[in-house]
């Protein structure tokens, strides 16, 4: 049966093209010759890429010594080479415009690429039992079930979705992440895995990953790698998702980074994004209007009200349960996947109301005070920051999870500083040694797959349907004869 609906996907995928693009492919040997006059073998590469990213076209084979996204390639053009590239492009643009009568131009999306590299980047999160920090630093709490888009770009081939299951009937947890890297689809399980393989974390393509501590290649341009105890994904322009599992009360979860280049951060949507844009939404219908809840979407709230006998003043825990209610019931909606539109291996489908939301919308009101103060040593002692205190603290309080702090963006391959604080220092030797490209394999798709097109793996004849959200599942298919060990 299996081989029935894998020849019928690729049947699919082979009728299907690459998504078309408004525009006719460019060519420039200026633009060439100053890219291979930098680096004869990677500039050439980092043209070729950069075509292919323009043309959502199939990829160039990687040469070995490449160890660079085409992102983090251009970051490490030096700044005289950068503005030459520029305004040659700038050029092409001008001579593309007084010919084409498209409204929609080559150079104008490669320019916007190749800029990106200069970029700082912003850091999303969802963390814990799940609190999320969107991109522009606001935060807010999410306790659902389902599956969610955490992050989408309107103009690259990036989107990442979630997986939250129930812990209890009050809190909820990430327990898996899936992410489509230019057309590498790329998945990570803490629980509710869809094959037996419960040791290994990874999947690509629909393929298990064994050993994925070395980096890896995938075939359209994105690298994998791993650090601090922490998978690290890398898209060819320029986003990064940061995966970590911890363990808490016998079970685990995932914490999630997403970094986005900050010049382009208005092009992304999602639980990380859209938030900044709640306005659009009828927040005044929850009773809790933005302008009437102040520290809401503040990372100043008073002390006393979060930590303090505030908490169990009525007003204050009705203004935060009905925020927490906002945010699930109504701004969630924005973006829970159905099976359709899910990613994932077997996908959960839409949950009942009763199994998506929490039975009651619990804040620090419900921790007696010595709770709040022991958990509050302990994460002030490992060194978490005055503004996720509340985070942590509700994490250790409710489900034991210990104190750890959120990571930095790894640019340990790109030139460019990320903020004013976060240089990229690694020496080159160090890199080498970490991102060695002869123990590191490409990971090839069945085929180029056009962006939006994912083929999932064969799903099992009993079973189907709506799945529970409950935690620690290990799905119900049979394991692949061989896992896929990149070594």
């Amino acid at each position: 049966m299996k081989y029935i609906v894998l020849i019928f996907s690729l049947t699919i995928l082979a009728m299907t093209t690459s998504a078309e693009v408004p525009y006719e492919r460019q060519d420039n040997e200026h633009i060439r010759e100053i890219l291979t006059a930098w680096d004869q073998e990677k500039g050439a590469w980092l043209y070729d890429a950069m075509d292919a990213l323009v043309m959502q076209a199939e990829y160039p084979s990687r040469p070995t010594p490449i160890i660079e996204t085409p992102f983090e390639l251009a970051s490490k053009i030096s700044d005289s080479r950068r503005q030459r590239l520029e305004r040659a492009a700038e050029d092409a643009l001008s001579r593309e415009q007084e010919t084409s009568t498209s409204d929609r131009y080559y150079w104008a999306v490669w320019l916007d690429y190749f800029r990106r590299s200069e970029c700082a980047m912003n850091q999303g999160r969802s963390n814990g039992d799940p609190h999320m920090r969107t991109f522009d630093g606001e935060k807010y709490d999410f306790q659902t079930a389902g599956e969610y888009l955490l992050v989408e770009s309107a103009t690259t081939p990036m989107r990442i979705q979630t997986r939250q299951v129930r812990h209890n009937e009050k809190v909820s947890v990430n327990a898996a992440v899936v992410m489509d890297v230019n057309g590498d689809v790329v998945s990570f399980y803490a629980q509710d895995f869809p094959d037996g393989y419960t040791d290994e974390p990874m999947r690509i393509n629909g393929e298990v990953v064994k050993g994925s501590q070395d980096p890896i290649y995938l075939k359209n341009g994105g690298v994998v790698r791993f650090k601090d105890g922490r998978h690290v994904v890398n898209w060819p322009t320029g986003e990064q998702l940061q995966v970590k599992s911890r363990t808490f009360s016998g079970s685990r979860l995932l914490d999630i980074d997403v970094f986005v280049p900050e010049c382009a951060v208005r092009q992304y949507s999602g639980l990380l994004s859209d938030v900044i844009r709640i306005d659009e939404l009828d927040f005044e219908a929850s009773e809790t209007r933005r302008d009437a809840t102040p520290g809401f979407f503040s990372r100043n709230r008073p002390t006393h009200d979060v930590f303090g006998i505030g908490r169990n003043n009525p007003v204050v825990l009705g203004r935060e349960q009905n925020a927490l209610r906002f945010m699930a019931e109504q701004f969630g909606d924005r973006y829970v996947l159905g099976t359709e539109e899910s990613m994932f291996e077997q996908p959960m489908g839409l949950l009942p109301d009763h199994l998506r939301f929490p039975r009651e919308y619990i804040t620090l009101n419900q921790l007696t005070d010595e709770q709040i103060r022991e958990a509050m040593e302990e994460c002030k002692a490992a060194g978490v920051a005055e503004e996720d205190l509340m985070d942590c603290v509700y994490d250790r309080g409710y489900v034991g999870l210990e104190p750890d702090l959120p990571p930095s963006y790894d640019g340990r391959v790109r030139n460019k500083p990320t903020s004013a604080n976060q240089p990229s220092t690694a020496p080159q030797e160090q890199l080498n040694q970490n991102n060695n490209p002869n123990t590191a394999p490409t990971v090839f798709p069945p085929r180029r797959r056009p962006r939006g097109i994912f083929i999932p793996a064969p799903r099992p004849s009993s079973g189907s349907g709506t799945r529970t959200p409950s935690g620690g599942g290990t799905g119900g298919r049979t394991p692949p004869s061989q896992p896929r060990t990149p070594n």
